[in-house]
C-alpha cells in the first residue's frame, strides 16, 4: 500500500515521547513489509539524512495571508522515504505552546496535504500521529478532499493518551484556517475551546490507541476525560493497538561488557547484571536476595504513591529494592529519607527513567509496574526482553501484555484494584514462585520468549489502512 505518515516529531532511537517512538518504528516496520510508505515531517521534527531531491515550493495561504513553504523527498536507509516539509512557522522549537501550536499545526498540514503533488505520491491512506496533528484530518475533509491525489484516501488518527493534550482559544480556529461552523460540540469545541484531539477523533475514518485495555478504559468516566460519549459514539471505529520495541532499544546489559558475553536472560547474565547494579547502588553484593526494581515516574498515575504505601511491609521481606525516576522535589526528598533508614535494603537513582531502565532492569529478578493508567507501557516491555520479571496491575498496555503466572503458564504477576495490599500480595505470590530456580527459570523465558516486535502491530495496522482505504473507493 502507499502509505502517507504524518508527524511533527520523529525518534531514530527510543525517548521518552511516545508519539516520535512510533513515529520511528512503525514506518520502519511497515517498509520492511514491502509497503511503499512516506514520512511527511517538518524540518526541524528530527535529524535526516543528507537530502539528493530537488527542493520544490508550495504556496501556503494563512490566516488569509500568502505564504509559501518547501518540500524535499529524502530517501531514508531503512527503506521509506522522508517528505520534509519547511516554512517560516516551522522553527525550530516553540515558546508559547498555546500561542505557537496553531500555527505550526496549520502551516505544517497545509504543507503535508500539498506536498504529495509535486512529490508524486498519491496515498492510499494517510496516518496521522498524534493529538497535536488531528486538525490535519479535518483540514483534508475540508480543504484537500477535491485534490486527486487525496480524493480516494482513507484517514487513521493515532493518539497516544487523553491526559495531556491542550484546549486552544477559540481564535485557533482562523490559526487553523478553518471555518467557524465547525466551532460546535459535534466538531472542535470542548469546554468552549478548541480542541485538537477531538479534530481527529471527529474526522479520521478509523482511530487507534496504543493498549486494547486502554481503547475500552477511556470510553467511560473519569479515564475518557470528558470525550468518553464520543469515544463509545466511535467505538467501532477505535482500535487498541499495542506497541513494539526495536531490537535496538534497550540492548541488554550495562555499558560494561559482560564477562563471556553471556546471553540476556540467563542466569550467569542476570547475576553478572545483579552484581553489578548492587554494587553501583551501593548494595549488599547478594545473590540470595530478590532484586526488585521500580522503574517509573514518582507520580500517582504511574502508582508511586502505592509503592510508598506499600513500603514498610516491603521493607521487611527478604528482597533488595530499587527505586528509579524523578518527580515532585517533596516526594523525592521523601524517598531519599526512606533509603537512608533503611541502606542495606533500598537504593534510590533519582534520574530520567530513560536513561537508568536498561542497567535498573538488566540487574533486577522483578520489576513492580502498579500504574492506575498506562496507555503504553515500554520499560515493561524492556524488563521481559531484559529477563525481569513483571508484577502489573491491570490496566492499559500492562493488562495487554501480562498474563498471570498461574498453572505453570504466563509471564509475571497482576493485580486488579489499585491499592497497596494488592501490590503486595502479587509480589508475595511472585517471590513465592522464584524461590524455585525451575519456577524462576520459567517466568523468565515466558517473558523473553514473547514477540515484542514491531511487526505484529504493522500486521494489524495493515488491515486497519485496507478498511479505511475501502471506505473512499
Amino acid at each position: 500500500m502507499r502509505i502517507l505518515f504524518a508527524t511533527l516529531q520523529r525518534a531514530e532511537r527510543f525517548s521518552n515521547d511516545p508519539a516520535a517512538d512510533f513515529a520511528g518504528a512503525l514506518p520502519r516496520a511497515l517498509a520492511a513489509r514491502g509497503h511503499q510508505v512516506a514520512v511527511v515531517t517538518p524540518a526541524s521534527g528530527a535529524p535526516t539524512p543528507e537530502g539528493t531531491g530537488r527542493k520544490h515550493r508550495l504556496s501556503l495561504g494563512l490566516k488569509g495571508r500568502s505564504g509559501s513553504g518547501t518540500c524535499q523527498e529524502i530517501p531514508h536507509p531503512d527503506g521509506f522515504s522522508l517528505f520534509v516539509v519547511d516554512a517560516p512557522q516551522l522553527g525550530p522549537a516553540m515558546t508559547n505552546e498555546e500561542l505557537d501550536l496553531p500555527e505550526r499545526v496549520a502551516a505544517f498540514g497545509h504543507a503535508a496535504l500539498l506536498c504529495c503533488k509535486p512529490l508524486g505520491f498519491s496515498p492510499e491512506v494517510i496516518h496521522v500521529n498524534d493529538w497535536r496533528l488531528g486538525p490535519l484530518c479535518a483540514l483534508l475533509e475540508e480543504k484537500y478532499r477535491d485534490l486527486p491525489e487525496l480524493n480516494g484516501c482513507g484517514t487513521v488518527f493515532t493518539f497516544h493518551d487523553v491526559e495531556g493534550p491542550r484546549l486552544f482559544p477559540p481564535e485557533a480556529m482562523m490559526s487553523l484556517g478553518l471555518d467557524w461552523s465547525l466551532f460546535t460540540p459535534d466538531h472542535l469545541e470542548f469546554s468552549g475551546k478548541v480542541s485538537f484531539l477531538k479534530a481527529g477523533l471527529v474526522f479520521a475514518d478509523r482511530i487507534t490507541t496504543g493498549s486494547r485495555r486502554f481503547a475500552a478504559e477511556i470510553k467511560v468516566p473519569p479515564a475518557g476525560r470528558g470525550l468518553e460519549h464520543l469515544l463509545r459514539e466511535r467505538g467501532d471505529d477505535l482500535r487498541g493497538i499495542p506497541h513494539g520495541l526495536e531490537a535496538r532499544a534497550f540492548d541488554a546489559g550495562p555499558e560494561a561488557p559482560l564477562p563471556q558475553q553471556q546471553p540476556a536472560g540467563s542466569s550467569a547474565f542476570k547475576s553478572a547484571c545483579k552484581a553489578a547494579l548492587q554494587q553501583s547502588l551501593g548494595l549488599p553484593v547478594v545473590a540470595e536476595h530478590p532484586l526488585v526494581a521500580a522503574v517509573l515516574p514518582f507520580s500517582g498515575r504511574a502508582g508511586f504513591d502505592l509503592l510508598l504505601q506499600a513500603a514498610p511491609e516491603l521493607l521487611q521481606l527478604d528482597i533488595q529494592l530499587v527505586l528509579s525516576g524523578r518527580g515532585d522535589p517533596a516526594v523525592e526528598s521523601a524517598v531519599q529519607d526512606l533509603a537512608t533508614r533503611f541502606p542495606h535494603r533500598l537504593a534510590v537513582r533519582l534520574a530520567d527513567e530513560r536513561e537508568v531502565a536498561k542497567d535498573v532492569l538488566s540487574g533486577a529478578d522483578v520489576a513492580l509496574f502498579p500504574a492506575r493508567e498506562a496507555p503504553y507501557a515500554p520499560f515493561l516491555l524492556a524488563a521481559l526482553r531484559l529477563g525481569a520479571i513483571p508484577v502489573a496491575r491491570t490496566t492499559g498496555m500492562l493488562a495487554d501484555t501480562v498474563e498471570d503466572f498461574s498453572q505453570g503458564e504466563g509471564c509475571g504477576f497482576v493485580f486488579e484494584r489499585p491499592e497497596a495490599p494488592e501490590l503486595l500480595a502479587a509480589l508475595r505470590r511472585a517471590l513465592r514462585v522464584m524461590a524455585s530456580p525451575d519456577g524462576q527459570n520459567a517466568l523468565r523465558a515466558a517473558g523473553m520468549s514473547l514477540d515484542l516486535s514491531w511487526d505484529i502491530p504493522a500486521r494489524r495496522y495493515e488491515a486497519l489502512y485496507r478498511e479505511a482505504a475501502a471506505l473512499r473507493r
